[in-house]
């Protein structure tokens, strides 16, 4: 993939840890997303951050200030 655009980065959103360490393989940034409410929540995120992930989201609320910080 990253042969066909040469100078990006890829960008990886995802609010489970399928497909982490192949995205890390390639040496993308993976956002993690929450999603659930209490305790799911918090096992979620507890999931994201041994897995990883190099940021974790609130939600998909706040996707706007994300690319502008790219």
């Amino acid at each position: 993939v990253l042969a066909h655009y040469p100078g990006y980065t890829l960008l990886y959103f995802n609010d489970w840890f399928d497909g982490i360490k192949e995205v890390k393989s390639l040496g993308g940034i993976i956002f993690g997303v929450l999603n659930g409410e209490g305790r799911e929540r918090e096992f979620v995120r507890e999931v994201l951050a041994a897995e990883g992930v190099d940021f974790i989201l609130e939600g998909w609320h706040g996707w706007q200030e994300i690319f502008p910080a790219l």
